[in-house]
């Protein structure tokens, strides 16, 4: 668990149910579904860390019903799974864990989702110490 408290994904005490986005933004139907992450980066005043690039793996699944699951894999630290409730708004994406929620804003062009501005921790300097990061991940559907 340890992984996925550093990215924040250990969601939020709150279940969120699912809103319909509006008609500026994607639909549940687009939403809904498997998605694998091409670049999940953490930003720190100064340092950018793109965990994919290093050799991390993140699967987004979001369920018609409203849940999500986060599967995240790191070298060396095996796959660690996170589960959820989702929302959506008109640019708004929310996870909601046992951790807290976390507030993505969002745009959907073809079958890449953009996932950007979410507050989270991440150790970008490895010193053993997690940062106050911003969370910036790019999904292809599945």
């Amino acid at each position: 668990m340890r992984a996925l408290r550093k990215y924040g994904w250990v969601g939020a005490a709150v279940a969120l149910a699912v809103a319909c986005s509006d008609d500026t933004g994607p639909s549940e139907d687009e939403l809904v579904g498997t998605w694998n992450a091409t670049k999940l980066e953490f930003v720190a005043p100064g340092v950018a860390v793109d965990a994919i690039a290093f050799g991390a793996t993140m699967q987004l699944v979001l369920g018609s019903n409203g849940t999500y699951t986060v599967t995240l894999g790191f070298p060396g630290e095996g796959t660690e799974t996170e589960t959820g409730t989702w929302s959506a708004s008109e640019d708004v994406l929310t996870l909601s864990g046992s951790d807290g929620d976390m507030q993505f804003d969002m745009s959907l062009s073809g079958n890449t989702l953009t996932l950007t501005g979410a507050d989270g921790e991440f150790d970008v300097d490895d010193d053993g110490v997690d940062d106050p990061v911003t969370v910036n991940v790019t999904l292809v559907k599945q």
